[in-house]
């Protein structure tokens, strides 16, 4: 890319992320997009070919971010059990920084789930192998089948049946919001039915 182009395409994911994550993913037009990004909707399609990539772009983007930080935090955490403890409370505390309405509107695009759900389990699961081998050549942990377990924990939150628990709603509860349904979800994934919990 060049210079010009460089920064046209930085104004349209600063503004595209800025609009989804107000408005929603339905509620915003590839024209308000463009106005707001002070470029061409011809502009926009150069780079992505629907609102649907541009969006799944935004939000891989952000994941980035995200992951970087994880990857920060996770390198001063003394213990692998410290460590799962902070993937699942970050996990929560991250779901109130996307907007109810956005949730939803990805939980009804099956391209997007699907496209996230490879995106995020190649990440995660390398995070997940990562904190287990750690845990188990420190004997934090009893020795185990880290690949098992780490694809298993990996695949956990990627096998939910997303679209159908958005599609209740009990779980989807806008008073409640999403760090509601994504805390709880943790808790017992941490827990199960006979641990502490968080009471």
């Amino acid at each position: 890319m060049t210079t010009q182009s460089s920064k046209k395409y930085r104004r349209l994911m600063e503004k595209a992320k800025e609009l989804f994550f107000t408005q929603g993913y339905k509620r915003v037009t590839m024209d308000e997009i463009a106005a707001e990004a002070g470029i061409s909707k011809m502009t926009i399609y150069k780079y992505f070919s629907s609102k649907e990539d541009l969006l799944l772009e935004v939000i891989i983007q952000w994941s980035d971010q995200i992951l970087s930080i994880i990857h920060a935090d996770l390198d001063k955490i003394p213990t692998a059990v410290e460590k799962i403890e902070y993937m699942f409370s970050f996990g929560a505390s991250v779901s109130k920084e996307m907007p109810f309405v956005l949730y939803k509107d990805i939980m009804e695009s099956p391209y997007i789930i699907a496209r996230l759900g490879e995106y995020k389990k190649k990440e995660v699961l390398v995070l997940w192998k990562n904190i287990l081998e750690e845990g188990v050549n420190k004997g934090e942990m009893r020795p185990m089948d880290v690949d098992f377990v780490s694809h298993f924990l990996s695949d956990l939150t990627e096998n939910i049946d997303w679209q159908r628990i958005f599609a209740n709603p009990y779980y989807l509860n806008e008073e409640k919001g999403v760090s509601w349904l994504v805390e709880n979800i943790y808790d017992f994934f941490k827990y199960g039915l006979l641990g502490r919990g968080k009471g």
